[in-house]
């Protein structure tokens, strides 16, 4: 790994896990003899700023009590490597995998996705030549982290595969592992595995109060969104309504047209040919309102059809390719 790439890496250290406090420095001070009486002050040299701490008492008096301070775990989820599945299956179940993994209470994570996107740089696997454990741990010293979080999804032929490993960075080994075969369902196996797998990780930390186990089936939707675009859905009932609209008015005129018909047939003296020609027009006028209502009512039957496999929230631009 290259020297700047650890140096970038380190100055991201500070900004995503909380910096622990310096200990505060004791200001020169000059010592006085005991207050019995006025007494110049003392030429005793004042203690270095980072001079021992002084000692406990010793006669029996009240120790200071130690604050108690429970650091978080901190981890780094790595990108999951990707056999068979798609890029999206592999962002989708990344993110879902932090997501689950931030429930655990006394936790602070980090994706490489938001290494990435702080550092402006291919900060990851391929860009920083890191394959093996005791590599992805020198990514995970210059964080700051105590664990390396790193996986694979793999799609075969005869099923699918989720394999999760848990890196003490400090020791660059694997301290858990999780390997569990699926049935393959368009990555949707991978996110019902990932709550599961995160608790035989992590077997000892609880969940954040208020948290539940599992990937929210709505993420599925990432995966395998709603086939039709809005636009279609919008057109259709556009469609309808300028349909509906048609029948409505062309309904209007044909009522007109009755009317007349009738006022015609109530005069003395009857044209007849014009009588013939506005009973003609009135006719079709009644044909063409109710065939514009059919179809009306028809382009209303597929808007409905369409509505519930229509991508209205945007599931396939979010989920990326």
């Amino acid at each position: 790994m290259s020297a700047v790439t650890l140096a970038l890496l380190a100055l991201l250290a500070g900004r995503l896990v909380p910096a622990t406090p310096a200990p505060a420095r004791t200001e020169p001070t000059t010592t006085t003899p005991a207050p019995t009486a006025p007494a110049a002050p003392s030429t005793t040299p004042a203690p270095a700023a980072d001079a021992a701490a002084p000692p406990l008492p010793t006669d029996g008096g009240p120790r200071p009590a130690a604050a108690p301070r429970t650091a978080p775990l901190r981890m780094a989820v790595y990108d999951l490597g990707l056999e068979g599945a798609g890029p999206r299956v592999g962002r989708v179940v990344s993110e879902a995998l932090v997501t689950e993994l931030r429930k655990l209470d006394g936790v602070l994570v980090v994706s490489m996705e938001e290494v990435r996107a702080m550092l402006r740089l291919e900060a990851d696997k391929q860009a920083t030549g890191c394959g093996d454990d005791s590599c992805l741990a020198e990514i995970g010293d210059a964080l700051g982290v105590d664990n390396l979080i790193v996986g694979q999804l793999v799609v075969a032929s005869d099923g699918s595969l989720l394999s999760l490993r848990r890196i003490d960075q400090r020791e660059a080994r694997v301290v858990g592992t999780v390997s569990r075969r699926l049935a393959t369902k368009n990555g949707e196996e991978f996110l019902a595995a990932v709550g599961p797998g995160v608790q035989e990780l992590f077997p000892a930390l609880p969940l954040r109060a208020g948290q539940r186990r599992g990937v929210d089936p709505q993420v599925a939707l990432l995966l395998n969104p709603p086939p039709l675009p809005p636009a279609l859905f919008w057109s259709t009932v556009a469609v309808g309504i300028t349909a509906a609209a048609g029948a409505a008015g062309t309904l209007g005129v044909g009522l007109v047209a009755r009317q007349e018909l009738v006022d015609l047939a109530d005069e003395p003296v009857i044209d007849g040919s014009g009588f013939v020609q506005k009973q003609q027009t009135t006719n079709t006028l009644g044909v063409a309102a109710a065939a514009l209502g059919v179809g009306a009512a028809l382009v209303a039957g597929v808007a409905l059809m369409e509505w519930p496999l229509t991508d209205f929230d945007g599931y396939a631009a979010r989920g990326g390719e």
